[in-house]
């Protein structure tokens, strides 16, 4: 199983390279472009393909170290080549568009920018709302369970109590049974 796992392992880390490879290539005949950000979808696929190979083998083998090693290679690598693309795109787009185009696209992503930012705030503000919501349901829950166990203690104690007062009404009866026929056997001399 270990062995089929490393096969499956090598398969992925080469279709990664593969991808690597094909996107170096695309960026050196000449930047962005529909090719380059094909070759890097593939190249991330394989490569995310390649991690989950890695997980799923966990340290069977005893090489997860070695893995981890390539496959930070690797997204190493991919890093850089992303950086490549967008910053060969950009050069491109740049030259070719006027400087007002150049400005309004500037002024586009910075508000896409602050649009996401404001979302990622308020997903933020909801989980700290649903954290204290959580956290208030939570201090309920152990105040209630410590009414409980004071019931349960108290229920514990008069049960004590009841079977003690049974111990002793059980003696009493013993005690009168036992005059009862002391009584009856003096009753019967008499006659």
């Amino acid at each position: 199983a270990a062995l089929a796992l490393t096969a499956a392992m090598e398969r992925a880390l080469a279709l990664a390279d593969a991808g690597l490879d094909e996107l170096e290539q695309a960026l050196a005949r000449g930047g962005g472009g529909g090719v380059a950000q094909e070759a890097e979808q593939q190249a991330a696929a394989a490569l995310r393909g390649a991690e989950l190979e890695a997980r799923a083998a966990g340290n069977a083998d005893g090489q997860r170290a070695v893995r981890r090693a390539q496959l930070q290679e690797r997204a190493a690598r991919l890093d850089a080549l992303r950086r490549r693309l967008l910053l060969g795109g950009a050069d491109v787009a740049e030259a070719a568009a006027p400087a007002t185009d150049v400005a309004q696209a500037h002024a586009d992503r910075q508000r896409k920018l602050t649009e996401r930012l404001a979302d990622q705030e308020d997903k933020l503000a909801t989980a700290r709302r649903q954290m204290a919501e959580s956290e208030d349901v939570a201090h309920g829950v152990l105040a209630n369970l410590n009414r409980q166990k004071e019931v349960i203690a108290s229920t514990s104690r008069k049960v004590e109590q009841v079977d003690d007062d049974m111990d002793y009404g059980s003696r009493l009866l013993t005690s009168i049974k036992s005059w009862w026929q002391v009584g009856s056997i003096q009753d019967k001399g008499k006659r």
